[in-house]
């Protein structure tokens, strides 16, 4: 009975990775396939700092983790009317760093109140981005859908 039950929380998992990333996917592949070039106000321009919690109790050993993520906000117009987007890349599928460095780098291009190029699908205005190249996000999670039911399987005979 355990291991239907670790299946089908898998497969509910895996069912959500799939549904993204094929979603993501095809999102990603269209609008860069129909961008045109925008221009862009940066109004927002920052690195975010995400830190686990410690749940390691003992003295000298800690589990937490921290991340940074870099976030952007711009302006444009698009047919008179203006948005606001927070896409660095075409797809909704953000991508963290382990040093703040990294984070800080990948957004040296788009300083506070700077104009800049970004690239947008008119038949989806709402969803520009600012840098026009493929992220592997969509891919990440097609591949964890894949491996999570086989997973769930072999993890169900040991519990």
């Amino acid at each position: 009975m355990a291991r239907i039950i670790t299946l089908l929380i898998c497969c509910g998992f895996a069912g959500m990775f799939l549904y993204v990333g094929a979603k993501q996917f095809w999102q990603q592949r269209r609008n860069l396939a129909h961008a045109e070039p925008v221009d862009a106000l940066i109004v927002h321009s920052a690195v975010k700092v995400s830190k686990t919690r410690d749940s390691d109790q003992r003295v000298g050993f800690s589990n937490s983790s921290t991340s940074y993520l870099p976030e952007v906000r711009f302006r444009y117009v698009v047919a008179g009317t203006e948005y606001v987007s927070e896409r660095l890349h075409p797809s909704i599928i953000e991508q963290s760093f382990g040093s703040e460095s990294d984070a800080a780098e990948l957004l040296a291009p788009f300083p506070l109140e700077a104009l800049v190029r970004a690239h947008v699908n008119r038949a989806h205005p709402d969803q520009a981005f600012l840098i026009a190249e493929k992220s592997n996000g969509p891919v990440v999670f097609l591949i964890l859908g894949v491996l999570l039911p086989p997973l769930g399987w072999v993890v169900g005979k040991y519990v």
